[in-house]
């Protein structure tokens, strides 16, 4: 839910009792949780609406199951703000809760100065963002020629921490490394937060190596310790590379390109904190370049292939559909992993090629096990945004599923819910198009944030596939309820719900009772090659048979 993490969340029974509010609602109304809990909505009306404008707001919410738009709202200092507001009417098992979901809109409507500064600070630690850094550090360069250095930080395992611990508290967290940052900084250093996780830093007052070594000594030290976050104890640690200033370069794109290489390299290897950009080094990002070119030529030389994960029904038992997953196997370097290969076909624009190949190769494989008799079998297949945004994706699956005289039904795409935020209105008429020819839908890793399903109820969307964060901790660590009420809110709103990653037969059981339609995961089966999965379909029909 990391998009949503500046809304706030509040969540009401069906006798609009507030249950549940997030930090966000805390900090944008000024009421601490124990001041709403246990209380009716109504009691925090600003009394600038009439009672027409709440009949009908309450009519669309039980009639259309949502309502969302302006109104305006109090703070506890008696303070009158304007928020756009979504309100999810859910069946919930017997019962019935609403779900809130409202971001401030003062900030949208304060004068062009504060527009300004929003352009060129970073809204959570009101530190410089990346534009501003990139100015700083070319007035740093042409208007003086001492020593300096420039420090590229990332906050380490970030990404677990914030799926450990929730975003909130990841946003926290930001906030805590910020401020210990700023704590060491002298005049003429500038920090800048120019990432999700991510940090430039121009070091002015350390005149030599060892006074930087210092200073990140000292940093890393205090950054290797635990801290508590709702009351949670997380640990935490950056990895930093460093280039300076004659030194290395006298180029500012050379400056910031070599710190993030030197830090990428200090992340890869895992035992240095921080490391200063060296001859190595370079070399090492240079193989990187070379797996770019490696890429280039992978499609020529046939190195791509699939492997199949099945999708299971879960009432039925019975494998309802399959994923289509690319695997690469270059002669020189033998199987690389699509975490490493698939960021760099995106950055380089070759998911282009790659995606029309995974969809004609999935097709081509479709359609003969169609002819194999495994008629009911359909496939799923990943799509790129930049597809989306730079190739004919309508006639593509037009034409493919023309060569092979395939039904759009059995063909479903999925696509990333980044891609509907981004991209929302450039992506519907591609999206209505496809949908015209049968073809099935999927926003897959579903899970960015609740207040995404009001734009989805408006598109022609029929699957959500629950990212694997929902249900990877159930029963140890998580009782299920985000899933349980994702899955409430989709099937309300008309759609079936895959849930990604099982892996246990307790998570299977849960998904089950809170009936998701289809589970993917290690439970059944890993991603498998044509001819293991065509065994595996074959038993499981004669398994269901029996």
């Amino acid at each position: 839910m990391s998009k949503n993490t500046n809304e706030a969340i509040l969540i009401t029974n069906k006798e609009t009792k507030i249950i549940y509010v997030n930090d966000a609602y805390c900090r944008i109304t000024g009421y601490e949780r124990i001041d709403v809990l246990g209380k009716k909505t109504a009691q925090f009306k600003s009394g600038k609406h009439s009672k027409d404008f709440y009949r009908k707001m309450w009519e669309d919410i039980n009639q259309k199951y949502a309502w969302s738009g302006e109104i305006w709202d109090k703070n506890k200092s008696g303070k009158l703000y304007p928020k756009y507001l979504t309100i999810n009417k859910v069946n919930l098992d017997k019962d019935i809760i609403y779900i809130g979901i409202f971001e401030d809109l003062t900030e949208r409507k304060k004068t062009e100065e504060n527009i300004i500064k929003l352009r060129n600070y970073d809204a959570l630690t009101n530190l410089p963002n990346e534009k501003l850094f990139y100015e700083i550090l070319n007035n740093r360069i042409y208007s003086r020629s001492e020593f300096f250095s420039v420090i590229s930080f990332t906050i380490d395992k970030f990404t677990f921490i914030n799926e450990k611990f929730g975003f909130d508290a990841g946003e926290k967290l930001i906030l805590k490394i910020s401020h210990i940052i700023e704590g060491l900084l002298k005049n003429g250093d500038v920090l800048s937060r120019t990432g999700k996780n991510e940090y430039m830093l121009i070091l002015n007052h350390a005149k030599n190596r060892k006074e930087i070594i210092e200073f990140l000594d000292n940093l890393f030290i205090k950054t290797k310790q635990s801290t508590i976050i709702d009351e949670q104890e997380i640990y935490f640690g950056l990895k930093a590379g460093i280039a300076i200033y004659p030194e290395d370069t006298k180029s500012i794109d050379v400056l910031i390109k070599e710190s993030n290489i030197a830090k990428e390299y200090a992340i890869k290897q895992g035992i240095d904190d921080y490391l200063f950009i060296n001859n190595k080094i370079k070399e090492i990002y240079i193989d990187e370049i070379e797996l770019e070119n490696l890429l280039r030529t992978a499609l020529d030389k046939n190195e791509f292939f699939l492997t199949y994960q099945p999708k299971v029904n879960n009432n039925t038992e019975i494998i309802s559909g399959i994923e289509a997953l690319i695997r690469w196997k270059n002669s020189k370097l033998g199987y690389v992993s699509p975490e490493r290969f698939i960021p760099i076909a995106e950055k380089t624009g070759l998911i282009i090629q790659i995606g029309e190949w995974v969809l004609e190769e999935a097709c081509k494989q479709l359609k003969i096990w169609h002819e194999k008799g495994l008629d009911n079998l359909s496939v799923a297949v990943n799509i790129s945004p930049l597809q989306f945004k730079n190739s004919d994706m309508v006639n593509l699956i037009q034409n493919t599923l023309k060569k092979y005289n395939i039904d759009g039904e059995y063909l479903e795409v999925e696509i990333t819910e980044t891609l509907l935020v981004d991209r929302l209105d450039d992506v519907k008429k591609q999206l209505l198009d496809i949908k015209k020819m049968g073809v099935i839908i999927s926003v897959d890793d579903f899970g960015t944030g609740f207040s995404s399903l009001a734009h989805l109820k408006n598109l022609p969307i029929d699957k959500l596939k629950i990212d694997r964060i929902f249900i990877k901790n159930y029963p140890e660590k998580d009782n299920g309820l985000m899933s349980k009420i994702i899955i409430n809110m989709a099937h309300d709103l008309g759609f079936k719900v895959v849930s990604e990653g099982v892996e246990t037969k307790e998570q299977l059981e849960f998904l089950k009772k809170n009936k998701s339609d289809e589970v993917q995961g290690y439970y059944y089966s890993p991603p498998a090659l044509k001819s293991d999965f065509e065994k595996l379909y074959i038993e499981s029909m004669e398994n269901s048979q029996a």
